[in-house]
């Protein structure tokens, strides 16, 4: 016990500090007026969770295959690690690739006489409809996903030079 009047006002002060403090972090029973409370709970779910599941944008890797072989960086391939949406579906990252290898794009001939598509990082075709975000979800990585744009010349069979395996037709 405090014999002194100032003494008891730092006790009660404290006590109302600490009321404070917790309506401010949401321990207590009551929680200030609606606008603190409306400013706590944006700050609360901006800082809840993973803060890499948030980022609206992905880092992935991106190479170039054409005709079925990687192109190399000497000769303006290679692979490079670009940030993408994560809602970039197969047109947008064909974009994107396009505007990547564009120096290299240019030395096999003209963009309308090749044909493009997008493989994941088993040569896949990447379905049309499935963003980026989705493929990590459904694969749980943490690292960086690796996907190719392949072009092949339109006179070229399509499968074989895209590099997508031929499927066996019965």
């Amino acid at each position: 016990m405090y014999d002194s009047f100032a003494g008891m006002m730092n006790d009660e002060k404290r006590s109302s500090l600490f009321k404070e403090l917790k309506a401010k972090m949401g321990f207590g029973e009551g929680h200030g007026d609606e606008e603190e409370q409306e400013n706590n709970d944006h700050r609360g779910n901006k800082m809840r969770g993973n803060k890499n599941a948030k980022k609206e944008r992905r880092n992935i890797i991106l190479g170039w295959m054409h005709n079925g072989t990687t192109v190399r960086t000497c000769n303006g391939g290679g692979a490079r690690r670009i940030e993408v949406p994560n809602k970039a579906l197969k047109p947008e990252l064909v974009d994107i690739g396009k505007a990547t290898f564009s120096f290299g794009l240019e030395q096999k001939g003209n963009l309308n006489d090749l044909q493009f598509d997008i493989l994941d990082y088993s040569r896949c075709s990447m379905p049309d409809n499935t963003s980026v975000d989705e493929i990590y979800r459904s694969l749980k990585l943490s690292g960086y996903l690796r996907f190719y744009l392949a072009s092949a010349t339109l006179g070229a069979p399509a499968t074989a030079a895209l590099g997508v395996p031929a499927t066996d037709s019965l």
